[in-house]
């Protein structure tokens, strides 16, 4: 690896970690939300919650945009680099230009609309109101035509490999589709790197995979409930 690319990548690898904690700190949000809404309806506390799971998809989108500014300056670097030049591009400069163009896309609005906070909503929703339409939190007043419906199906939990119920749960990030983890490698595995999504055939790897905490932590919820 060139020496200027090997702090940049130890960096790289810092940041995935970082990455997983985000992941689980949404998942235990949700959870906790979960637990006080059934205790506590419209409670104040899980108001604060929903800030916080808006705090944590803006520290996410941070470390996305963090590493895929690390990739274009890696690349960028690598087109002005000349071994015949003594002039080396600087790659922290081309980092910094990279992020601050992609962070001058933010909206915050963005974060209002992400999938994670959506999901969030919609399920504290449903704790009291099973099977009724949640009302677009963006509309005042709220009236017949500013009914949103948030009938999404639920999440099942069992492993479409093994059709027992997933320990660890992970989604592909091409289809959507989750499996138990030690069951999808495998099935990735007999297939020399890359498979079928068991659900509906499209090809998967295992860079296709995320862990799904938020399922996870769905799954640890309705055992304890047991």
């Amino acid at each position: 690896m060139p020496a200027h690319f090997r702090a940049v990548e130890n960096a790289v690898e810092s940041v995935k970690k970082v990455k997983q904690y985000i992941d689980n700190g949404l998942g235990v949000t949700l959870d906790v939300a979960l637990d006080l809404e059934e205790v506590s309806q419209d409670s104040e506390q899980v108001k604060e919650l929903e800030d916080t799971m808006l705090q944590y998809v803006d520290m996410e989108r941070e470390v996305d945009q963090w590493a895929k500014a690390v990739e274009l300056a890696k690349a960028a670097f690598n087109r002005q680099y000349d071994v015949s030049s003594d002039d080396i591009p600087n790659i922290e400069e081309i980092f910094q230009e990279k992020l601050d163009s992609l962070k001058s896309k933010n909206k915050d609005s963005d974060l209002d609309c992400h999938q994670k906070v959506k999901e969030f909503r919609e399920k504290v929703w449903s704790i009291h109101h099973q099977g009724q339409p949640m009302p677009n939190a963006n509309t005042q007043p709220i009236g017949d035509e500013d009914i949103v419906m948030s009938q999404a199906p639920a999440e099942k939990t069992k492993c479409p490999l093994t059709m027992k119920e997933m320990v660890k749960p992970m989604k592909s990030k091409v289809c959507g589709h989750n499996y138990d983890h030690d069951a999808i490698v495998q099935h990735i595995n007999r297939g020399r790197g890359r498979a079928k999504c068991p659900v509906c055939g499209q090809p998967i790897s295992k860079g296709d995979l995320e862990h799904n905490t938020v399922l996870e932590h769905s799954i640890k919820r309705k055992n304890r409930r047991k």
